[in-house]
């Protein structure tokens, strides 16, 4: 998210929105495969980052789960006990959370999803993807774990600028210098090739533009919202990028 003023987040949503009118959210009827979404967070995101989650995409889980420091049973929040807080200890306390989810949970559904509180996740096209032929042939075989590991390589090297102007002039230029790196490599690319129609989940999200990702996804496409939008466009002449801001 900008943290600048209005007109910068006006312009930040309105090339998001690009992106998000690629995204087609899956109809199926089908509610299954089961999925319990746990999210791992920490009491000062609760009212934010963390109830976002709840009132957006974690109500699309057929349960949702947030593991944390303190229990907040208005939130649905559990305590982790032994395991501080802090980033450095984020594995110790991901296996103590895999461990609550399996002793409690693990004969109620068939999948376990794995968010941090700054995630968005389309659950319907998860649960379409969990329904493919590629997953379903697979999951009575084998144990899956499905994801994407984040690594950096163990042999970058970190170099020292002088010139601390020139630093920040370059992460100016560059704010996205790792997808610009993995593009060449299969990985994010630009405008309309960023995102596949079938996207799933989206990490780094604020929670005012989880709403807004909730809104052009969900409530921007219902047919009454349309109809009221065609009737405002035919008396006032606006332009889609207007009307759909």
């Amino acid at each position: 998210m900008p943290s600048g003023g209005s007109s910068d987040s006006y312009s930040y949503y309105q090339q998001s929105n690009v992106a998000l009118n690629l995204i087609q959210v899956s109809s199926s009827d089908v509610e299954l495969p089961r999925i319990l979404c746990f999210v791992n967070t920490i009491s000062p995101n609760h009212a934010t980052k963390a109830q976002a989650i709840k009132d957006t995409w974690g109500k699309r889980c057929d349960k949702l789960v947030f593991l944390s420091n303190v229990t907040d049973n208005t939130l649905g929040a559990v305590a982790i006990a032994d395991v501080p807080s802090d980033h450095s200890h984020l594995w110790q306390k991901h296996k103590a959370s895999m461990q609550y989810i399996w002793n409690l949970y693990r004969h109620d559904f068939d999948w376990f999803y794995k968010a941090d509180d700054d995630a968005y996740v389309i659950m319907e096209n998860l649960r379409a993807y969990l329904r493919s032929p590629e997953i379903v042939m697979q999951q009575d075989v084998v144990p899956l774990q499905l994801g994407h590991r984040f690594r950096l390589t163990d042999n970058l090297t970190e170099y020292y600028v002088r010139d601390k102007h020139l630093l920040e002039e370059y992460q100016q230029r560059w704010p996205h210098w790792f997808n610009m790196y993995h593009q060449g490599i299969g990985g994010i690319q630009w405008k309309e090739n960023c995102c596949a129609p079938d996207s799933i989940a989206f990490h780094y999200v604020g929670p005012d533009y989880m709403r807004h990702i909730e809104r052009q996804l969900y409530d921007c496409r219902k047919d009454e919202f349309k109809g009221a939008v065609d009737s405002v466009r035919g008396v006032y002449h606006f332009a889609d990028d207007i009307v759909f801001s």
